[in-house]
């Protein structure tokens, strides 16, 4: 038993993804057939289906999904999920759980292994799903997924997938789990066991990888195979995958010998982060946070030559202990000041809120502040979470941490509202918290941090001497594009003083050519598939910072070269986002908009398709579990369907289309038909007074209504509010029966806001607006609606003293009501 023909390279890498928890499982009968139950070991797929033949008097060279059609719904109960049920697990399930996997598929429908992880021997704790479940984003790699592609005796009455017409059937109506492991298997490493390779499915799984697709930064992928033949070798070739001789237990037992002492998921922790968490709180607890924060270093390796810092990507810690960044007076006065507020004496508020604009380096100049502090002795996190931080739990481990704490959170609006309440439950006083964003975002912000103290920080803008820096610094790595700046400095300072600094490096680097010149000379020089996954991962990056999978990447444009494009040298780089790069974003975030708006201008058709290739391959990992839990791909649909923000922007005429393309994938969602219902609001926004128009506005009260059933959330019932008082306005409409209702449906939208501990302002301007002018209009108002108003006018001046917005719509209804006395 030993692999076949594999490199010293390979084998390297084997075990340090084995070692890292990297692997993927897509495991056969041959996994479970040392597993047993009252009636004896578990058959294998052969025997299974020589077993069913005998009973049904059919013959055994027909296929187990033509066999088991046959069977009675009985004959399913004591043939098929008794005879899998209440297993044992053999040595292969027991030795697979003492290993740390990322996650498992099985072709089984048995429950041996699920009975295997029950040990307390076991490294992880197993997640089982069926086949038909919703989709769900593993977090920690102390939970291991288990899905069963085809059927769970644990849940007889989903159904088993046997036949080739219920396979066929599950990939048309796009099953999720079915789409992610497609997905999953193009480019992961994965192991596959116990698999005769004739699974009715596993063709078209295998059908999307090719050896150009794995990933070079992972383990290669595995077939174990107990009698190959040429067959074997061949499919190994076709799909990349190496070839191990043995059994699954036999490969196990490899694996077991080459790496004897295997750490838990949580000794895969850097050490330097475990010693940041109290004694007292679990391991799961602790993998939760620390995948959620990251601990900044107070020292780190310096990088010898260039780095991908240079061509726009934000800098790593290694970047910033060699001092490629330039500094900043900004960095000098954070760090100045953060370090006064956690004296024990000072009052001032423990909130700073750096706000900036695209492109001017405020991503960097947080890293920078961070660094610092950390290299002056201070404790400092950085929030690394895409997915929505866990406030309670989040909270109650800072409150142990005993050393003063800094925290930095960038991009901040995506999780303004968990730090609010991290902030609200933390009892914790020697803390400071560093918040950035860009400017377009800062309204949100203060209303959500209204009624806490703090300070604002800004002007990243850059100055001459900033230039002259950064052409230094770019001479001194050999990266100048154009040699005349050595000789006349000042009059290169001239020409970028007024970019932002990552359009200034942009063009350091391209001969100081403006900026549409060099996104003319890089188009000129790409290929299409490079193309389209650099506009993929722009849109995605652009809804969403983190950008988009890896996976999900790799199958929306499913050619060759995204390895090639992971790098400097391809004129359309794309590089890691996160520390476990899962995601990709394009290098230069700030080059990557730009293009985005000139192909809004220029190419609307072919925008179009990149929307609606990203949002067909994020489909199968978003719904309503997803949606509450903030997940990327959930937070990137939101983004990616909004009409006012994101689809009007840059799609324009095409948005049309766009909806209706998505409309049998996107349907079950609140949110989609939501953003319908604004579209055709705006539609009717167009021509007023035209039979169109008025069209517009009916379908957009249809759509917003339809919306609010498909969910009762504050989110709907709000955009229903906000329609129901165009039409109130509008002719052939009663004015009375619209106020009505959009009264009604904005305050449940308040009252289910509060239930949230959320205080979203919009229902609130809505309501207080639309009542100024039905009263206006000539409209009457019950003293209950009016008591009710007022009530929320002072709740509203309360909340939001200083948004000067609220403060004049509040202004405006009270004199309106106050006319109303006289």
């Amino acid at each position: 038993m030993a692999f076949e023909n594999i490199s010293e390279e390979q084998h390297a890498s084997f075990v340090s993804s084995l070692r890292a928890g990297q692997y993927n499982l897509l495991l056969g009968a041959g996994a479970s057939m040392d597993s047993s139950n009252s009636r004896g070991n578990l058959p294998s797929g052969t025997t299974f289906r020589n077993d069913l033949a005998v009973l049904k008097q059919a013959n055994s060279n027909q296929p187990l999904q033509k066999i088991f059609s046959l069977l009675t719904p009985s004959e399913i109960k004591e043939h098929v999920t008794e005879r899998f049920s209440n297993c044992s697990p053999g040595l292969t399930y027991q030795l697979l759980a003492s290993f740390v996997w990322k996650r498992a598929f099985t072709f089984n429908i048995d429950d041996a292994m699920e009975a295997a992880y029950r040990s307390e021997t076991a490294k992880q704790t197993i997640l089982s799903y069926n086949f038909d479940d919703e989709y769900e984003d593993d977090r920690t790699l102390d939970e291991l997924p288990l899905v069963h592609l085809h059927g769970d005796v644990t849940r007889p009455v989903r159904g088993y997938v046997f036949s080739r017409e219920q396979y066929i059937r599950l990939i048309t109506m796009m099953n999720p789990w079915m789409t992610v492991l497609a997905q999953f298997i193009r480019s992961e490493p994965f192991i596959v066991a116990g698999s005769s390779m004739d699974e009715v499915d596993l063709d078209y799984y295998l059908a999307y990888r090719t050896p150009t697709t794995a990933r070079d930064d992972r383990g290669p992928s595995i077939r174990v195979e107990p009698f190959p033949d040429e067959i074997t070798r061949n499919e190994c070739r076709q799909h990349g995958l190496l070839l191990f001789i043995g059994t699954s237990l036999g490969f196990l037992k490899y694996c077991d010998s080459v790496l004897p002492v295997r750490p838990t998921p949580y000794e895969l922790v850097p050490e330097e982060s475990r010693s940041l968490v109290p004694a007292g709180v679990s391991q799961i607890q602790a993998l939760s946070f620390l995948s959620d924060f990251e601990l900044v270093p107070s020292s780190a390796t310096e990088l010898k030559g260039a780095s991908p810092f240079f061509y726009g990507h934000p800098p790593s810690w290694r970047d910033l202990a060699s001092k490629f960044d330039v500094s900043r007076p900004a960095v000098a006065a954070i760090v100045t000041d953060v370090e006064r507020r956690l004296k024990p004496e000072s009052n001032a508020p423990r909130i700073l809120v750096v706000r900036e604009e695209t492109g001017t380096g405020k991503t960097t100049a947080m890293r920078r502040a961070a660094f610092e502090l950390a290299q002056r002795g201070f404790l400092v996190l950085t929030c690394s979470a895409l997915s929505r931080v866990e406030p309670k739990s989040t909270a109650s481990i800072i409150d142990l941490i005993d050393d003063p704490l800094v925290i930095f959170v960038d991009n901040f609006a995506d999780q303004a509202y968990v730090f609010r309440d991290v902030i609200d439950l933390l009892e914790k006083k020697d803390i400071v918290f560093v918040f950035a964003d860009r400017g377009y975002r800062f309204r949100y912000i203060t209303r959500v941090l209204a009624g806490l103290r703090y300070s604002t920080y800004g002007d990243l803008s850059l100055k001459e001497i900033d230039c002259d820096r950064l052409i230094s610094s770019y001479v001194g790595h050999g990266l100048l594009g154009n040699r005349q700046a050595l000789k006349n400095k000042k009059e290169f300072i001239k020409k970028i003083v007024q970019d932002p600094i990552a359009v200034a490096c942009s063009r350091i680097l391209a001969d100081f050519r403006p900026l549409d010149r060099i996104i003319d000379d890089l188009l000129r020089d790409s290929s299409r598939a490079d193309k389209e996954r650099y506009y993929i991962a722009s849109l995605a990056q652009y809804c969403f910072r983190g950008g988009v999978r890896y996976e999900v990447l790799s199958s929306a444009i499913g050619r060759d070269g995204l390895k090639d494009q992971i790098q400097k040298e391809n004129p359309l780089p794309l590089a890691h986002f996160d520390r476990s790069t899962t995601f990709l974003v394009p290098q230069n975030s700030t080059l990557a908009e730009r293009m985005l708006g000139r192909l809004s201008e220029n190419d609307r058709p072919f925008l179009l398709e990149m929307f609606v290739a990203l949002a067909m391959q994020i489909a199968a990992r978003v719904n309503r579990n997803t949606v509450r839990r903030r997940t990327p791909e959930a937070r990137l649909a939101s983004r990616l369907f909004d009409f006012d923000s994101v689809v009007d922007d840059l799609l324009k005429e095409k948005a049309p289309e766009f909806y209706s393309r998505m409309q049998p994938v996107w349907q079950w969602n609140s949110r989609y038909w939501e953003q319908v219902a604004l579209m055709h609001l705006k539609q009717y926004h167009l021509a007023p007074n035209e039979p169109e128009g008025q069209e517009a506005l009916r379908q957009a009260a249809q759509h917003a209504r339809h919306a609010v059933s498909v969910e009762e959330h504050p989110l709907p019932l709000t955009t229903l509010g906000k329609i129901l008082l165009v039409q109130m306005l509008a002719k052939g409409y009663s004015a009375a029966a619209a106020y009505e209702e959009a009264y009604e449906r904005l305050t449940d939208a308040i009252v289910l806001e509060s239930k949230w501990h959320r205080k979203a302002v919009q229902p609130y301007v809505l309501l207080f607006r639309g009542s100024a002018d039905y009263i206006r209009s000539g409209g009457r108002l019950s003293a209950k609606q009016i008591e009710r108003i007022m009530s929320l006018v002072e709740n509203a001046k309360s909340i939001w003293g200083r948004d000067s917005e609220i403060q004049e719509v509040c202004a405006s209804v009270e004199t309106e009501f106050a006319a109303l006395r006289y």
